[in-house]
């Protein structure tokens, strides 16, 4: 069973290095919207899904259950990986039924309010727990707002695809950052939602860039660009621990 454990524990790291330094920053280098966008797209959920559940399996086997490191990352984990399930969604509902709020979209909504409250009595030990609760339920009050109507316009399905595709970006950079600086630093778990905040702002609030006069194609390219470098920025850094230490991500298993 150990050995089985260790197997899949490198699996688990050499699919999260290819996710996190090449499919999620090449799906969003190339023309966003094309066919590379898509398929690179698809691959990157593919890969997430199974990083999701080889994750769970550690949570399960490495942490005492309803442990706060089992109830820590396993709320995360969920957390992160609902992201991306509510990105996926946007999809279909952008191309094919006109926006109709339907009961799986009002279930999804519950299923992030309920996560994001049971995430934040765990910031008592770790304070980013609670950051991570206040941001689901940010991005909860903005659904509501915009499924109270029953319809999603094209502007607003457009705009719930990329505020929940780069959050979910935003989640494996924290990871990434969780694995590669020191292990004591308590903000390598929030400051990828600071930065990533940002860059949806931008990305989503033509008033925002109106008032700065920041072009929207171009203002868009840049911040994309910027989180696929910093993505690569802290790829590096994990390449020289490995070239040090002889281990990709040698620090302890949290």
């Amino acid at each position: 069973m150990e050995q089985i454990a260790d197997w899949v524990l490198v699996a688990h790291k050499m699919l999260g290095f290819a996710t996190v330094g090449i499919i999620g920053p090449a799906a969003l280098w190339v023309t966003v919207g094309g066919r590379a966008h898509r398929r690179l797209g698809l691959v990157y959920i593919v890969c997430m899904t199974l990083m999701y559940l080889s994750g769970t399996w550690f949570t399960f086997t490495l942490h005492d259950l309803l442990g706060y490191k089992f109830l820590r990352n396993f709320s995360f984990n969920l957390f992160g990986y609902s992201l991306l399930l509510l990105a996926w969604r946007a999809v279909p509902l952008k191309r094919s039924d006109g926006g109709v709020v339907t009961r799986l979209d009002r279930v999804a909504w519950l299923g992030l309010v309920i996560l994001s409250v049971a995430m934040m009595p765990l910031g008592v030990k770790r304070w980013p727990m609670f950051v991570f609760g206040v941001v689901g339920l940010i991005f909860a009050w903005m659904d509501w707002q915009e499924m109270k109507g029953g319809v999603l316009s094209a502007k607003v399905r457009l705009d719930r695809h990329i505020r929940y595709m780069m959050a979910s970006y935003y989640y494996v950079v924290t990871l990434l950052s969780i694995l590669v600086l020191p292990g004591g630093l308590k903000a390598k778990w929030a400051w990828p939602a600071a930065v990533g905040a940002v860059v949806i702002l931008v990305l989503t609030q033509p008033r925002l860039r109106e008032r700065f006069g920041w072009p929207r194609d171009a203002t868009a390219q840049a911040a994309l660009r910027f989180s696929t470098l910093l993505t690569v920025g802290l790829v590096v850094v994990a390449l020289y621990q490995f070239v040090a230490a002889g281990t990709l991500f040698a620090g302890p298993r949290d």
